[in-house]
Parts: structure tokens; sequence; C-alpha cells
């Protein structure tokens, strides 16, 4: 049986991707399958990173940081409507 709780820290690609004016901080380790991880509320990349670390060894796991929240730029003044909520999944 492999062990999935592995010691070896999986190479972790950090970049910022540009979407409606806004630079969004994601991080992606690569290995299967993609996961998007998507905190809510205030939380951000870090949150997932312990879980993240673990489910590499069978996904390719993407999670970033909200608009406006942590690393990530944007008006918090502004209204978000459901489909610029949705369109964050396609950077």
């Amino acid at each position: 049986m492999e062990n999935i709780l592995s010691t070896v820290k999986p190479t972790i690609t950090k970049e910022k991707v540009i979407n409606e004016g806004a630079e969004f901080y994601c991080e992606r380790r690569v290995s299967g399958p993609v996961l998007l991880m998507i905190t809510g509320a205030m939380g951000d990349v870090g949150f997932y990173s312990p879980s993240a670390d673990i489910l590499v060894n069978e996904f390719t796991v993407v999670s970033y940081d909200p608009r406006s929240n942590s690393r990530s730029t944007g008006d918090r003044k502004s209204d978000v409507t459901i489909a610029q909520f949705a369109s964050y999944y396609f950077c």
C-alpha cells in the first residue's frame, strides 16, 4: 500500500493571473487530474496547503486567493456577480 503522507515536499508553481483588472495569486502542485480548491469567506491559499501537499500524490492541485483578499488584488467596494465569480475558475 502506498504511503499517502509522503515526506517529500511537492514543487509548487506560484503565479499571478489577471482577470477583469484584478490579479489573482495562484498555486499549482502538479501530478494527475486537476482538483480546484476554493476557499470561502476570507480564506486564502494557505488554508488548503497541508491538504494540497497530501493530495498532490493523486491530483494536480490548484488553489487561489479570492479577489481582493490576501495576495490577490481588486476593488473591495465593487459588487461581484455570480457570473464574474464563476469566471475566476477559468483562469
